[in-house]
């Protein structure tokens, strides 16, 4: 199977139609080219690409400074669906008989997932809800994995696991949304967003060299320390499951 060429900037994800050059300095979306791996950069360089400059980013950037959180646009049903996870519902297909290995339904077991790296579940869970493959498939393997599970102070969340040294990933961060308080990890700016009709979902994503980590966390409230507690629990993932 072939790979997939991805381009991720900030936590929007881009797609690159073919691997880049030696002579390319640029890909077809204007983003630059700096080569496999995670790479932090000037803000001016994400900032001035017109990805970047849609109205509908402007005003959800107005409302994080307004209120601490924008609204969910089209997250909304995502959030209210893992809420619903949190409150007992199950995944649908969740442990569906079927001989294609290859297919996403959900399993109750990460052993029952063929991965591209050692994974074996999240311990530090309350409860888990389902595991489920991502990502791609390379050489018979799936390079991705999400884990649903409940975890206090949240209803419910979500862990995702993306493993890109199968792949070419040139993924640039803009400076001013890194932080540093993970160990040899570059962790960025944690986000809020939703409303008071479907809840809030609290995310944050970090990179080590070869994984993307991606942890959304949803709760029916919106609160500064629950933005902490997200923080504190991606590190105790991250030492779990280094």
């Amino acid at each position: 199977m072939k790979k997939i060429l991805g381009l991720l900037a900030i936590a929007f994800s881009l797609s690159a139609f073919q691997y880049p050059t030696n002579t390319q300095d640029f890909y077809p979306n204007g983003l630059k080219v700096h080569g496999r791996g995670v790479h932090i950069v000037a803000d001016s360089e994400i900032e001035k690409n017109k990805i970047f400059k849609d109205t509908t980013y402007k005003t959800n950037k107005q409302k994080d400074i307004q209120f601490g959180y924008h609204d969910c646009a089209t997250n909304c049903r995502y959030i209210e669906q893992l809420m619903r996870y949190g409150h007992g519902e199950r995944p649908v297909g969740l442990d569906m008989q079927s001989d294609n290995k290859w297919t996403g339904y959900p399993r109750s077991k990460s052993s029952d997932i063929d991965l591209s790296f050692k994974f074996d579940g999240l311990k530090l869970a309350d409860r888990i809800i389902a595991y489920a493959p991502g990502n791609t498939v390379v050489d018979e393997k799936w390079t991705g994995v999400a884990t649903f599970f409940t975890k206090a102070p949240f209803v419910a969340c979500s862990l995702n696991i993306s493993d890109f040294s199968t792949a070419y990933m040139d993924i640039s961060v803009k400076k001013s949304s890194v932080k540093n308080d993970i160990p040899n990890r570059i962790r960025m700016i944690e986000n809020v967003e939703g409303n008071y009709q479907s809840g809030f979902m609290y995310s944050i994503m970090w990179f080590s060299d070869r994984f993307q980590y991606s942890l959304e966390c949803v709760n029916p409230g919106f609160g500064l320390k629950l933005k902490k507690d997200l923080v504190d629990f991606a590190k105790q993932i991250d030492r779990e499951i280094s």
